[in-house]
Formats: structure tokens, sequence, C-alpha cells
């Protein structure tokens, strides 16, 4: 849960918002609304607790995971999965969940109990956190992502294939047009 009393948001001297007061509850989904720099941005760090306010007073109760608006920050080598589960805590528990995965198919069969035991601990540990139904989500999320950027790009590369087959065309009427016959 995370309530505000009258957050005051600036940029240097500029009064970006004043008197926020709100409660989000856990499972609340939000979103800001607003023009560039009306201050969206700082207040989802100010909530998430990566900044301060400039005033008010904010209380967190729980985890709050936090995925950064610039991709930029954090470290450039990451997977996007393993971004998108850091905002959830979960990045951690995965890894630990990869790392005895490659112990157990590289295990003697005499150290596999031990190692399956350890596998069952951090997956319990891993479903109950949600990472399960998180990681399908953020899955589905990069996927979409993907295929947006690939649509994009497609488009790009259509307007470019009309553009160049427009001046291919005029081209070749303005050489008909201004033929001299001999």
């Amino acid at each position: 849960m995370i309530a505000t009393q009258s957050v005051e948001l600036r940029a240097a001297a500029r009064l970006l918002v004043k008197d926020v007061t709100v409660r989000i509850n856990h499972g609340d989904r939000i979103g800001f609304v607003g023009r560039n720099g009306a201050g969206k941005s700082t207040l989802a760090k100010v909530l998430a607790g990566e900044t301060l306010p400039a005033g008010g007073q904010v209380v967190r109760t729980g985890t709050i995971g936090y995925l950064p608006q610039d991709p930029r920050t954090g470290d450039q080598g990451e997977l996007v999965l393993n971004r998108i589960l850091s905002a959830r805590g979960l990045d951690q528990i995965a890894i630990r969940m990869a790392k005895v995965e490659e112990e157990m198919a590289n295990a003697t069969p005499e150290d596999l109990e031990k190692i399956l035991d350890r596998y069952t601990r951090v997956s319990a540990e891993f479903d109950s956190a949600g990472g399960y139904s998180a990681q399908a989500e953020a899955e589905s999320i990069v996927l979409q992502a993907a295929w947006k950027s690939l649509l994009t790009f497609r488009c790009c590369l259509l307007r470019i294939k009309y553009r160049f087959q427009d001046q291919l065309a005029y081209f070749v009427w303005l050489r008909r047009k201004h033929r001299v016959d001999d």
C-alpha cells in the first residue's frame, strides 16, 4: 500500500504538482496522464521510494516494484524479461532457479537428490511470490513490444518502398514526357 499526504513535487524551483493526497492499495492499477514535463515520472519515482518529494509525506507498506521509464538505467546487459521481473522483486529468485537447474544438469547421481530438494524450495519461493504468473505476463509484454517494434520497422520499410516506387514512376513518366523522338 502507498499513501501520500499533501505531496509536493518540484524540478529545481519549478512547481510540478502540489497537494497530492492518494491511497493506492495492493492490486490497484493506476496511470498518470499529463503533458511532457508535468511530473508523471517524478511522481512515480517518489511513490516507489526512488526519490523524496519536495514536501508532504509518503507511507509505503509491503514491497513496491518499480521499472524505470528510461531503458538506459540499470544493467544494460540484463535481459528485458529479467528487468520486468525485477520490478516485482522476482529476478533474483529466477536467477537462483536457473543456477540450480544448471547444477541439476551437471549433477552426479549422488548429489541429485539434494539439488532437487533445493530446486523445490526455490521454485516454491518463486511460486508463492507469484513468479510463474508474473513470468508469463512479462513474457507477453516482451513479445508484444518485440512485435510492435517489428511492425513499426516493417511499416517504415513499406513507406520507403512505396516512396521509392513513386519516385521511380515519376522519373519514368518524366523521361517519356520529355523524350525526343529520333
